[in-house]
């Protein structure tokens, strides 16, 4: 943790991680990739560090081949993961507002039609590139 929600990561930190499970012969059904996998200045791409999109869809294979599935942590309207800065400036209403259990300061609002929009699109190429691949 390097302050300000964010994390250093990257592809091969999570491969070593695997690696020493397999060596251990403890096999997962799922690794889940916790806070830090997503750029913040945007909607849940992953970050460059960790190859980008490209390098999402390789980490995934790489599970597989350990028979193992990748799941995503995310935080749909927390700071944590993404950054209010960044959604007040794509124009989603930041703060109070109609939302949920967690709002306010720094929090984006869960009713924002703009932010809803955002976060299904993004959540449906998300699951159609993982469907889509393991066909």
């Amino acid at each position: 943790y390097t302050g300000n929600y964010e994390y250093v990561i990257g592809g091969e930190n999570y491969k070593t991680f695997v690696e020493a499970f397999s060596k251990l012969n403890l096999t997962p059904d799922v690794y889940t990739l916790d806070a830090g996998w997503q750029d913040r200045n945007s909607i849940f791409e992953a970050k460059a560090a960790a190859g980008g999109e490209a390098g999402l869809v390789k980490l995934r294979e790489f599970f597989e081949s350990h028979n193992a599935k990748l799941s995503l942590w995310v935080s749909h309207n927390g700071p944590m993961g993404t950054n209010p800065e960044y959604l007040e400036s794509i124009g989603v209403a930041v703060g109070n507002g109609m939302s949920s259990t967690y709002r306010g300061k720094g929090f984006g609002v869960l009713m924002d039609k703009k932010l809803e929009t955002l976060l299904t699109e993004r959540f449906c190429q998300l699951v159609s590139a993982s469907v889509r691949s393991a066909r």
